[in-house]
C-alpha cells in the first residue's frame, strides 16, 4: 500500500498544480522515501523498482522547477537530496541484479540516459546538481549488465561529463556527481563496443594525466574509479595499445607514493590491487609467456591477491568480492597462464583453485541461466580458456581424472 501511495503522489504531479499543492505533494513524497528506506535504497528492493520504474516520468517537472530558486525548488530538492541519500552508501549493483528480465534493464537505463542534459553539466550555480546526481547514479548502475553502444548515448554526452570532471574532479561539493560520474564511465569501459568512443574522447587520457597531477590526492573514491575506468580499458585490444602509447604503467607507479600518503592502509591496499591487475593486463602476452615473472616480486603479490579475489568472489551470489566481479579475475588468470611457472605455482600452491574453477564451470553449464547473457558466456568462455591452458601439464591430469562431473561437461 505505501509503495502505491508514492507511485500514485509521484505520477500527480503536474505543472499545472498550485504552488501549495505541488509542495505538499513534494514533502509527503520525501517523507514515504525516507520511512521507505532508512537505511538505503536496499531496504526494500520491490519499493525501490517502483520509484525507479516512476521517477523519470516526472523529471521534466523537476527541471522546471530547480530552473527559479523559490518555495518550489527548495521542496523539489529536498526530495532529490533524500533520493540521493537513499542511493548513497549501498551497493546498487544488488538491486540491478536483482532484476530477472534483462529487457526491463534495459527500459530503466534508456530512460534515464536520455535524460541526462548538457545543459545540466554546464551549469555553474549547482541547481541541478541533486537531480543530475540521482539521474547519473540510476543510470551507472543500470548500465552494468547490458549492452550498450555509442547510439545508445546522447550526443556528446562522452565529451561534455568529461569537461565536467576534469573541471570539478577536486571539488569537495561535486565530489559525489564526480564519482557517480566515474562510475558510469568504469562500467562503459567494459563495453568493447563503448571501448573506442571512450579513447576517442580522450577518456584514458585524462585519467593518466589525474594519476600523475602533483600535490595532494582527490578522495579515494575518486582515485579507486579513475583507476578502475584504466583497468576496464586495459581489458580490451584497443584500449591496451592507447594505454601502452600513453605510458598507463609508468602513470601507475609514480602515482603510488602520494596514494600511499594520503589514503588510510585499507583503502590503498584496494587501490594498490587494481593497479596490479591492469598492469597485469598491461603486461605483453608474449613477455608473459617468455620471462621469469615468479622472480618479480610485484607478480607474485599480484597472483596472491587474484587468487583470493577468485576463491572469495565464488563464495558470493552475485559473484563480486572487494568491488570485482568474478570474470575479472578470471580474465587476467587466463592471460597469466599462458606461462607454465604461474600455472603451476597457482595451481599447486592453492589446491582450493583447480576445485573451485571445476565448480563453477559445472555451475553454469548446468544450472538455470543468469538472466545477464554476457556474464554467463565470458564466465564460460574464460574457464574453458583456463582449463585448455592446464590440461598441457602432465600435473594435473590426475586432478581432471578425479573430477568426474568436471570431465563430462568438458
Amino acid at each position: 500500500m505505501a509503495t502505491n501511495d508514492f507511485v500514485n503522489d509521484l505520477k500527480s504531479l503536474s505543472l499545472s498544480q498550485s504552488e501549495n499543492v505541488y509542495i505538499e505533494t513534494v514533502q509527503r513524497l520525501s517523507l514515504r522515501l525516507k520511512s521507505a528506506t532508512p537505511n538505503g535504497l536496499l531496504e526494500d528492493k520491490p519499493f525501490a523498482l517502483s520509484l525507479i520504474d516512476n521517477f523519470y516520468r516526472i523529471i521534466p517537472i523537476f527541471e522546471k522547477k530547480l530552473s527559479n530558486k523559490n518555495a518550489e525548488s527548495h521542496a523539489t530538492n529536498l526530495f532529490l537530496e533524500t533520493l540521493q541519500n537513499a542511493c548513497r552508501g549501498v551497493c546498487l549493483t544488488d538491486l540491478f541484479y536483482s532484476v530477472k528480465d534483462p529487457s526491463h534493464l534495459k527500459t530503466i537505463f534508456q530512460n534515464y540516459i536520455s535524460l541526462l542534459k548538457e545543459d545540466y553539466f554546464r551549469d555553474d550555480n549547482n541547481q541541478y546538481d541533486h537531480l543530475v546526481t540521482c539521474l547519473v547514479a540510476l543510470t551507472g548502475f543500470s548500465s552494468l549488465f547490458i549492452p550498450i553502444t555509442e547510439a545508445n548515448l546522447p550526443s556528446n554526452f562522452l565529451l561534455y561529463s568529461l569537461e565536467f570532471t576534469k573541471k570539478n574532479w577536486k571539488s569537495e561539493e561535486r565530489v559525489e556527481l564526480v564519482n557517480y560520474i566515474l562510475t558510469l564511465i568504469k562500467s562503459f569501459s567494459k563495453k568493447p563496443l563503448l571501448v573506442p568512443t571512450i579513447i576517442r574522447h580522450q577518456w584514458p587520457h585524462a585519467c593518466i594525466q589525474w594519476l600523475t597531477i602533483s600535490g595532494q590526492r582527490p578522495s579515494y573514491n575518486t582515485d579507486l574509479h579513475i583507476c578502475y575506468i584504466l583497468q576496464k580499458l586495459a581489458r580490451c585490444i584497443f584500449g591496451v595499445e592507447v594505454l601502452n602509447e600513453l605510458n598507463c604503467v609508468k602513470s601507475l607507479i609514480e602515482s603510488k607514493e602520494q596514494m600511499k600518503k594520503d589514503h588510510n592502509e585499507k583503502e590503498y591496499s584496494n587501490i594498490d590491487f587494481i593497479q596490479s591487475i591492469t598492469y597485469a593486463l598491461l603486461v605483453e602476452s608474449d613477455e608473459i609467456k617468455q620471462n621469469s615473472l615468479l622472480a618479480d616480486q610485484f607478480m607474485c603479490h599480484i597472483l596472491e591477491q587474484l587468487v583470493s579475489v577468485i576463491l572469495n568472489a565464488s563464495q558470493c551470489d552475485a559473484l563480486i568480492y572487494r568491488g570485482f566481479h568474478i570474470t575479472e579475475g578470471l580474465v587476467v588468470l587466463s592471460k597469466l597462464f599462458v606461462n607454465d611457472e604461474i600455472l603451476k605455482k597457482c595451481l599447486k600452491e592453492s589446491n582450493q583453485l583447480f576445485d573451485c574453477l571445476s565448480q563453477l564451470l559445472i555451475r553454469f553449464t548446468s544450472e538455470i541461466p543468469l538472466n545477464i547473457q554476457w556474464v554467463q558466456d565470458e564466465i564460460l568462455i574464460t574457464l574453458t580458456n583456463l582449463f585448455w591452458s592446464i590440461s598441457f601439464h602432465q600435473f594435473s591430469h590426475e586432478k581432471f581424472q578425479s573430477h568426474t562431473k568436471l570431465m563430462i561437461v568438458l
